[in-house]
């Protein structure tokens, strides 16, 4: 198992072009040594956030309110998988209570790995 951390849990307020709203992102760059656990990581995500709306057409994406998060691959080679999670969010409180949880979920299902 192998994570690595290239760009920290940041926290961006980005302008938007067409609107005067602020918005908070947290990105995060993924190392997985295996695409198994990408995938066991996408159906644990998608069940714990079986009550909002999610899109997995070319990247998993869940909206939830006043904000969304994607998790698309960014790489892959051989069975390692590089991944990127962003966590977008209106609302800074609720976009890190997002986040947080994200990442609980990515720690466990590397943990299992690990075992």
């Amino acid at each position: 198992m192998c994570t690595v951390s290239v760009m920290p849990n940041e926290i961006k307020q980005l302008k938007s072009s067409h609107q005067e709203t602020n918005y908070y992102v947290w990105h995060e760059i993924v190392k997985i040594s295996h695409t198994d656990l990408y995938y066991k990581l996408i159906n644990w995500l998608s069940g714990e956030f079986d009550l909002f709306l999610q899109d997995n057409h070319s990247q998993f994406t869940v909206f939830f309110p006043n904000g969304w998060f994607k998790i698309s691959v960014r790489q892959t080679h051989s069975k390692r998988i590089t991944i990127d999670i962003l966590v977008n969010s209106k609302r800074k409180k609720s976009g890190l209570k997002m986040n947080n949880h994200v990442h609980q979920i990515l720690t466990h299902v590397l943990s299992l790995s690990s075992n």
